[in-house]
């Protein structure tokens, strides 16, 4: 029997059992996804006030990835960024972790000098930015969902509507037929 990846069997997916290959499958996956947010980027074209931070969010997402295939992604180091992608998605979704002080002065570190920022480092802004541009995407998909579904609603309420109007219409030209003709000019 063929096991398909849903939601519910997500979690019991086996990983691949060496470091190399456990970093070319989050590698292949965080691709996908941000080709994934890309898409969604061009379907939707946010522009709201945070629409040129989120986007330049992307395009940094994009410039790091190509920084990681570069000089992370062949050396040994590459599961300390995963590991810091993994706790940067996690600090950004949980507000009581303990370790959010530490991550986000890791952030603050990271941001101010980016020049001397680890690989660890490294990975836990581009796992906070992920989460941040995916929650904002999220958040403008449904919103736009829930636009198109309210026009649909006023436009059958439109159409509704103007059926009714036609139908009385049709009334009134049966009724008022004959006096119509019977105007009084003056």
């Amino acid at each position: 029997m063929v096991q398909t990846n849903t939601l519910s069997n997500r979690s019991q997916l086996s990983l691949p059992a060496n470091s190399q290959t456990l970093s070319g499958y989050f590698l292949t996956n965080f691709q996908k996804s941000l080709n994934a947010f890309a898409r969604a980027w061009n379907k939707y074209q946010p522009n709201d006030s945070l629409s040129n931070d989120r986007k330049q969010d992307l395009y940094w997402l994009e410039s790091t990835l190509q920084e990681y295939k570069i000089s992370i992604h062949p050396s040994t180091r590459s599961q300390e960024f995963w590991k810091g992608y993994t706790d940067g998605k996690e600090s950004r979704r949980t507000l009581s972790d303990s370790d959010s002080p530490r991550v986000a002065q890791t952030l603050l570190k990271a941001s101010a000098n980016p020049k001397t920022t680890q690989i660890y480092e490294l990975g836990i802004q581009v796992g906070w930015r992920y989460v941040r541009l995916k929650d904002y995407l999220v958040r403008i998909r449904k919103q736009r969902k829930l636009e198109e579904s309210k026009q649909v609603q006023d436009y059958q309420q439109f159409l509704s509507f103007l059926r009714q109007k036609a139908d009385l219409e049709d009334m009134d030209s049966f009724v008022s037929f004959g006096w119509r003709g019977e105007r009084k000019l003056g």
